[in-house]
């Protein structure tokens, strides 16, 4: 517990302190140096560039201390070039910084976890009025430790302030920051307490100005971390398995699945091979910003794919297909009026309805359909018009049009096929099974594929799919059609937007997807490419974890998203509803339990928030979990030895 506990006001150490790394941070700064040595293809090693670093921080005078990290990483540059003559040529100074700096928070994001007994102390104090704040000697400022929290899922504004070394231009380290602190908060040192772990900087520093001082450092951690650095060079392995662990116990929930997404991307990079990507929405928007991320910390200029973002959905895709409209009208029972002419792209009913003497909500039949035959046709012709317009600045490759998106039947791949006359190449999230022998289309599920015929884990992989579509939501609305100006040749592409999906993106993806890019960027840099069969029987394990152990916390986040899922095709409806006697359950769940986890993966969130049920469900959910793994374990050795023979 806090000493003092009357007291009002708390200075708090950052690292150490109120946030703990799985590494030391000299090792961190080796990753810091390999990253940059390959990025810029430097012919130094990465001692000799950790030495130049140092050696530009340790030479800034007090005055350079308030743009410290800009001051010092612009002087390293400047002798990068002397040693390096090509370095100016492959970046600008500005360039360079910014690289430096981006690469600095991605390596902290993946390996901080909080101290969560200390900031549950510091909570129960604020609520008794104290105020708190954050005082740290760090290089970079406090926008950053502002990222580090929200990235760990703690609320900064548990923090009044943020006082950082090189914000304020005073350190701990010699005492002139806690001067600074108390002559800005206007207050004497006898009114505050220090809480850190550095015996100088957060205790000796800290009495000599006169504050009272609670150190709190802890032994075993840095003796570990200490032992790691000496002898063991290369902790990748480790940071990735415990930034998973993490991901569980600390930080936003489902934050995981950015160890789903970096197989994903990391496939995808490798199997593009430097072409051309076409991203289509909405989820592509999403895949899109963690691509370039990834490139954008691993790619040198020359070694960078070009990428766009096309606006199309099943919707947009039909409404240019006259055959397609009328089938559609045809073969649904869900259809109506409006439904039937918004597939069109007439979003404006009122004339047409007015001239037939139709009503919206009237059911589609074959008599409309042939009644409406030339009013469609018309529409459909301006529709594919400024479609054409609209596609020809992306798929300009006469045999390789890669599109990217989250995949499952590859319909729009089928759509846009058949529009645009043009082979395309999907590299999709997952695949199912092919949507239509008819039209056979080149696509790959790079997560998980129905289509493979080797020993694999696609049946839990496959689990939960609205919820890859629900994190890889886009901030706008699904595309209705394309229009054509016809004084301007402009075309616009008008989105519909539903309010349950606006409101969950607004209210709880938005936040997700910034957290998660942030994490995306820290564990691509640690993660090794690792053999397929072992990456996705540890993808696996997330997704089967992910869904049959929740707490509150993501029950409540579950199903706030299924609340939020919407049907935005044909029969568009809002959430998502599970029948339980759907499914059939027979022998196969003895030697196939996998086939069963989708299935079993929604039962937590449709029980009752009652202890002992949770309780029981909770101990026959690992006895499966352990059965399941066995089983497929079992099955890969049998595999292996079977092709081992035909080898």
């Amino acid at each position: 517990m806090i000493k003092y506990k009357n007291s009002k006001v708390y200075l708090v150490d950052f690292f150490d302190t109120i946030m703990f790394r799985t590494i030391h941070p000299f090792q961190l700064l080796n990753y810091w140096a390999d990253n940059i040595k390959k990025k810029f293809d430097l012919t130094i090693s990465s001692n000799e560039l950790l030495k130049i670093r140092k050696d530009c921080f340790s030479k800034l005078t007090t005055q350079e201390i308030k743009n410290y990290y800009f001051s010092a990483i612009s002087n390293m540059y400047k002798q990068l070039c002397f040693k390096e003559s090509g370095l100016k040529l492959k970046v600008k100074n500005e360039e360079f910084i910014n690289y430096c700096k981006e690469l600095e928070c991605s390596l902290e994001y993946a390996v901080q976890y909080p101290n969560k007994k200390l900031i549950n102390e510091l909570k129960k104090a604020k609520l008794n009025g104290a105020k708190i704040y954050i005082v740290s000697d760090f290089h970079l400022g406090k926008e950053e430790l502002k990222s580090f929290l929200e990235v760990q899922n703690i609320d900064f504004t548990l923090f009044d302030k943020i006082f950082v070394s090189s914000d304020c231009g005073a350190e701990k380290a010699n005492g002139t920051l806690y001067k600074y602190v108390m002559d800005y908060l206007k207050l004497s040192p006898n009114q505050a307490i220090m809480i850190g772990d550095s015996f100088n900087s957060d205790k000796k520093q800290a009495k000599k100005n006169g504050l009272k001082t609670i150190y709190r450092m802890r032994f075993l951690h840095k003796v570990y971390i200490h032992l790691r650095m000496r002898y063991i060079q290369d902790n990748s392995n480790y940071i990735c398995k415990k930034f998973i662990k993490y991901c569980y116990k600390y930080r936003q929930p489902f934050s995981e699945y950015v160890v789903l997404f970096h197989s994903f991307i990391e496939r995808l990079y490798d199997m593009n091979n430097g072409n051309k990507l076409t991203f289509l929405s909405r989820e592509g928007w999403f895949y899109k910003r963690l691509f370039e991320s990834y490139i954008f910390l691993h790619c040198t200029k020359d070694n960078i794919p070009e990428t766009s973002y096309f606006l199309c959905s099943r919707m947009a895709i039909t409404s240019v297909q006259l055959e397609k409209i009328e089938q559609n009208g045809r073969t649904n029972k869900y259809m109506n009026v409006h439904d039937y002419l918004l597939s069109a792209g007439i979003l404006d009913e009122k004339e047409i309805i007015e001239k037939y003497n139709l009503k919206s909500d009237t059911p589609i039949s074959e008599e409309i359909i042939d009644l409406l035959h030339s009013d469609i046709k018309k529409q459909v012709s301006l529709n594919k018009k400024a479609f054409s317009k609209y596609s020809s600045n992306f798929f300009t490759s006469k045999d390789k049009n890669n599109i990217v998106d989250v995949g499952y039947k590859g319909t729009m791949q089928i759509g846009l096929e058949n529009i645009l006359n043009k082979k395309l190449i999907g590299l999709y999230l997952g695949i199912d099974s092919d949507n239509d022998s008819n039209f056979p289309i080149e696509k790959y599920g790079l997560l998980f594929s129905d289509k493979t015929t080797e020993f694999s884990y696609n049946s839990i992989l496959r689990t939960n799919r609205q919820l890859y579509e629900l994190l890889s939501a886009a901030p706008h609305g699904g595309v209705q059609t394309y229009i054509m100006n016809d004084d301007t040749s402009e075309v616009k592409v008008p989105l519909f937007w539903a309010d349950n999906e606006k409101n969950l993106y607004k209210n709880i993806v938005e936040n997700w997807q910034k957290v998660a890019e942030k994490l995306f960027s820290g564990y691509t840099l640690y993660s090794k490419h690792e053999i397929k069969n072992r990456a996705d029987r540890r993808n696996a394990k997330i997704v089967f974890k992910s869904a049959f152990f929740a707490d509150n916390n993501r029950l409540s986040f579950l199903r706030e998203m299924d609340k939020g899922f919407f049907w935005n095709f044909t029969n568009q409806s809002a959430g998502i509803k599970y029948n339980p006697k759907s499914v059939k359950i027979n022998f196969s769940l003895i030697y196939a339990p996998e086939n069963y986890v989708r299935f079993f993966a929604k039962v937590q969130r449709i029980l009752p928030d009652n202890k002992i049920i949770q309780l029981i469900y909770r101990f026959f959910a690992h006895i499966y979990y352990a059965y399941t793994f066995f089983v497929m374990s079992i099955k890969n050795i049998i595999y292996l030895i079977s092709k081992g023979k035909q080898q």
